[in-house]
């Protein structure tokens, strides 16, 4: 046991070194290459897109599998392989190199959903109840730290080297070819996992498998009303995803150095705050804690609307840090609780999918939100939308106990 939850450990921190040399300036690498406030959209909304279309098609086709471990990690280095077509994408000349970016983006989200997919269904039938939260509670934190020194690291690189645009470009290409080597260790240590026995395969192939579990889907309550409660949080978290980068970006001029210094202090409240919020599920339970942590989240909006310079954002990311850490953690705990453990794997990705349904509208809604009125109200609404889905949260604790 203790050998899985260092192994988990591993692969957290080679994930979150490869994510964040990359993934937060996605939306600032779009605008350089030439993008509008709807490449930085589609940034968010392309990525869901794709997963919802096929996600259950993959999560079946991990799930008949012989060796899952084998299928996930392949899916993993599939995901590795885009960071290299990124870092060539600068030298293609003559097209639209934003909108190329963006595709490339979404393609991505295809092998790395369910690649995660994969490693959730793994580590549910890994780690026993009683061990889960533990286990995911020092993935988060360790994979925090490396998140925070990542984003130190290239917030330097980003404050002293380039020069000018062109020179912005080319930094962004070296982090592309190491977020590869990298994302290549996230690949190996998962394959040091304990090898588990797969579940009996459902007669008759993925139809059959996809009918059993819609057959049973009615009869399990819990997992349907958390479903449709966590649905309702996460499209409003998903509104806030571009408004926050084109507010920061456009509305208060913060360059990669001052996105850097923004990331690394929400790192340093989420590192701070995740035992926290691990000791209080264990003590409370997940259904109280994630009531707590969504309703910080329905704060963030406004916090952002009324901050106007870059140090007090920088400052103020003790609230959004704090709060995702803790968010993450319970959401994923209280799915798992409320997952059937016969075909787990379908069940998450139809959960997944569901998610990724309303990933794919949320930003583009808020960006029209915001195109239609500005974007402090728009923030505003995206503050109301996730308050809704704290209540509804909690009412379904109610509901439920």
């Amino acid at each position: 046991m203790k050998s899985n939850k260092r192994v988990n450990i591993i692969n957290g921190i080679f994930l979150a070194l490869a994510l964040n040399l990359t993934k937060p300036y996605n939306a600032k690498f779009a605008l350089r290459l030439g993008g509008s406030d709807y490449h930085v959209a589609m940034i968010s909304s392309l990525p869901a897109i794709v997963a919802a279309l096929s996600l259950i098609p993959i999560s079946i086709w991990i799930e008949q599998a012989k060796d899952q471990q084998q299928r996930t990690a392949t899916l993993m280095f599939l995901h590795k392989l885009f960071y290299l077509g990124m870092a060539l994408l600068p030298f293609f000349h003559g097209v639209d190199q934003a909108a190329i970016f963006v595709l490339c983006v979404g393609l991505m989200n295809l092998p790395f959903a369910a690649s995660q997919l994969g490693h959730q269904s793994y580590v549910g039938a890994l780690f026993s109840p009683s061990e889960r939260g533990h286990a995911m509670s020092l993935r988060n934190r360790f994979s925090d730290l490396a998140r925070l020194l990542v984003m130190i690291a290239t917030g330097q690189l980003m404050l002293w080297i380039p020069k000018t645009n062109q020179d912005f470009i080319h930094l962004y290409q070296i982090f592309f070819l190491v977020a590869f080597v990298i994302g290549l260790g996230e690949v190996i240590s998962f394959k040091w996992f304990s090898k588990i026995e797969s579940p009996a395969k459902t007669e008759g192939g993925g139809l059959k498998l996809v009918q059993e579990v819609l057959t049973r889907l009615p009869k399990e309550k819990d997992f349907l009303l958390y479903t449709a409660c966590a649905l309702v949080f996460y499209f409003g978290w998903q509104m806030g995803w571009p408004l926050f980068s084109l507010y920061m970006i456009q509305d208060l001029g913060a360059d990669e150095f001052w996105l850097s210094v923004i990331s690394v202090t929400a790192s340093l409240f989420s590192i701070l705050s995740v035992t926290f919020w691990a000791k209080l599920a264990d003590e409370k339970g997940n259904r109280t804690v994630i009531v707590m942590t969504t309703f910080l989240m329905a704060l963030t909006p406004a916090v952002f609307a009324l901050t106007k310079s870059l140090p007090m954002m920088a400052l103020l990311q003790i609230i959004p840090g704090t709060a995702t850490s803790g968010t993450i953690l319970v959401l994923f705990n209280s799915l798992l609780e409320v997952t059937p453990t016969k075909n787990r794997m379908i069940y998450l990705a139809f959960f997944t999918t569901a998610v990724n349904i309303s990933a794919s509208i949320a930003p583009v809604f808020s960006v029209w939100i915001k195109s239609q009125t500005a974007i402090v109200p728009a923030l505003l609404i995206t503050g109301v939308v996730r308050m809704a889905g704290c209540v509804a949260l909690y009412l379904r604790r109610k509901v439920s106990v």
